[in-house]
């Protein structure tokens, strides 16, 4: 039964998850129903194939079970809200852990400049967060809708009744009859892309992107002095704001990649190009941004440099920056080749 095992998964990837087992098992009940009403001198394998095409595209079908329409397409609807609320919730607690430790470092700032100020910037974060992941679905169902095309397939946010005459957008050539062949296999549970690593991941990128973007200050040397703190900035935070615009191609181009992955589910070639392409796009940004050598405050490390008379701890902060690009670097390779190799191997 490998072609309606085929059927099933064509049709319920493109529904939430939730509905994906109920509705793939009466998927398979209609179809078995159906072959056993054709000439039973065929061999079992051929009557499915026969109740699959007469049944239809999965585009249709999995459009037919849907009952919403959605600000992001069916197909895409549940990976994007559950990316949102993962992106929504980093960015709100990013953004807090920030504001509270911003209290060290401010100076003559009342308690309603910092309610008003912490307001304002979640405020502008989540609105910001929500346009952004909603642009990163709405292209890669862009992305998805040209492929389709090219290779004559539907797409499927047109109507049904569109997809059903055989006629695109724009009165474009009709589509290709639908043949079980043209379905892709089920994907081997080796081939499959960890969820949960990538949703780490975005907590982590979203984390990281909040405190950097809002609260760069924090990021600091506290030391006790009397009954309070002495803040020493790690960043010199007028450089480091000039590059607010690269930080945020460089956030945007990593969580991108594993929306990419969690939409997907499974390696492919094209998931492997693709990551390979944000994740360059990352690295040169960052490697652009820390090469700077007035990103960092001068103050921090003289600190340091007159702890003890050696200066040997200043010279290994120094000496960081530099571990942390070869670090960037040497996980940008290995990510890439194993995204290469599982790409090429499960691909179909």
């Amino acid at each position: 039964m490998e072609s309606l095992n085929r059927y099933v998964y064509a049709v319920t990837k493109r529904l939430p998850e939730n509905q994906r087992e109920e509705i793939g098992k009466e998927i398979r009940s209609i179809v078995l129903d159906m072959a056993e009403g054709y000439d039973p001198k065929h061999s079992e394998e051929e009557r499915i194939v026969h109740a699959i095409e007469e049944l239809g595209r999965p585009e249709i079908l999995a459009e037919n079970y849907m009952d919403k329409r959605y600000l992001v397409g069916p197909a895409y609807f549940s990976n994007y809200l559950m990316v949102l609320q993962i992106v929504l919730a980093c960015v709100f607690v990013g953004l807090s852990i920030g504001f509270l430790l911003s209290i060290f470092t401010a100076e003559n700032r009342t308690i309603l400049d910092f309610v008003t100020g912490y307001l304002g910037s979640i405020f502008s974060a989540l609105m910001q967060v929500f346009a952004y992941v909603t642009l990163i679905f709405y292209f890669i169902e862009k992305n998805e809708d040209r492929m389709a095309y090219k290779e004559g397939k539907p797409i499927a946010r047109y109507s049904l009744d569109t997809i059903a005459a055989g006629v695109g957008e724009k009165g474009k050539p009709d589509w290709k009859p639908f043949r079980v062949s043209s379905l892709e296999k089920v994907p081997k549970d080796e081939s499959k892309i960890s969820r949960t690593e990538s949703i780490v991941s975005i907590f982590f990128i979203t984390l990281f992107a909040g405190i950097i973007l809002f609260f760069p200050e924090v990021i600091a040397a506290y030391i006790q002095e009397g009954d309070g703190f002495r803040v020493i900035p790690v960043f010199n935070l007028d450089v480091l704001r000039g590059y607010r615009l690269l930080f945020i191609v460089m956030f945007a181009a990593d969580i991108l990649k594993e929306t990419v992955k969690m939409v997907y589910r499974r390696w492919n070639l094209k998931v492997a190009i693709g990551g390979f392409l944000l994740s360059t796009i990352s690295i040169v940004l960052f490697y652009f941004i820390i090469r700077d050598p007035n990103l960092f405050n001068e103050g921090f490390f003289t600190y340091f440099d007159n702890l003890e008379a050696t200066g040997i701890l200043g010279t290994i902060l120094r000496r960081a920056r530099e571990v942390i690009l070869y670090l960037a670097l040497f996980g940008y390779l290995v990510e890439n080749i194993t995204g290469f190799y599982k790409g090429i191997k499960y691909g179909d």
